[in-house]
């Protein structure tokens, strides 16, 4: 899909309008063609995780993913915000398997094959936080 797009923004942004108009289908296999600007603000808005962002540039909406880019034109330093001190982030949680214990307690967190290891501020039971299918919280 980037290269569909022709992705040259190093902040991951796309134009909507551009994206609407790709033939290509959603996962529920919907043509996205049959969406609308207001469809895609809605399902950022009711989305938990929190898995896009959405800019008004110039009366232009445009979306990014805020997580999982592998597109070397896109700069980490564009999406996330370092963490400089404790006190800035009082709770810093990662939701994982039971499996993975052992191997987190002799060697740390690692990436894996992701670009960055994800954390939560807070606690499922806190609301805000989407555990998908982790059992286990390491903080």
């Amino acid at each position: 899909m980037a290269s569909e797009m022709k992705l040259d923004r190093s902040d991951g942004y796309v134009p909507v309008r551009d994206l609407l108009a790709l033939n290509m289908t959603t996962f529920a296999k919907i043509p996205l063609k049959s969406h609308t600007i207001e469809d895609v603000k809605e399902a950022v808005r009711r989305d938990n995780k929190q898995r896009f962002s959405l800019l008004d540039e110039n009366g232009e909406l445009l979306i990014r993913a805020n997580q999982g880019h592998t597109i070397s034109t896109i700069s980490s330093e564009s999406l996330l915000k370092p963490i400089l001190s404790a006190e800035e982030v009082p709770v810093c949680v990662h939701g994982t398997y039971k499996k993975n214990l052992e191997s987190i307690l002799q060697s740390g967190l690692k990436r894996m094959a992701r670009l960055h290891v994800h954390f939560s501020s807070g606690l499922p039971k806190d609301g805000d936080v989407i555990s998908d299918s982790c059992f286990l919280a390491v903080f």
